[in-house]
């Protein structure tokens, strides 16, 4: 490509980038910590692939320092084979590493 075709594409392309709005805080990352939990949850436990998740997560930011760190507590409705509704309870911690995220630990409550 030509050098003068190839400023306005950089320019357009860093334009792009930084005007796509405010910075994520660790606040403002909370819903995708427990987007990200569920989904582990879906993957780790087959019981609860096709399970309804209850939509009010407590999700606690436990440290809003680089990496962020998210407790979501949460849980999950389904049926089994006998058609009796289960209801699975648990704990995630989920990290944001500067935009990766992860799931480090995950346990069943009660």
């Amino acid at each position: 490509m030509h050098p003068t075709r190839l400023a306005p594409a950089v320019l357009l392309v860093s334009l792009a980038v930084t005007a796509c709005g405010p910075e994520p805080t660790a606040e403002s990352e909370r819903q995708t910590a427990a987007a990200t939990c569920q989904e582990h949850v879906e993957r780790s436990w087959e019981s609860l692939v096709s399970a309804e998740f209850d939509a009010s997560s407590e999700i606690t930011v436990t440290n809003a320092d680089d990496p962020w760190e998210y407790e979501v507590v949460a849980s999950a409705q389904t049926e089994n084979d006998s058609g009796e509704v289960e209801r699975a309870d648990y704990t995630c911690i989920a990290v944001n590493n500067s935009g990766d995220w992860f799931v480090v630990d995950l346990r069943a409550v009660g």
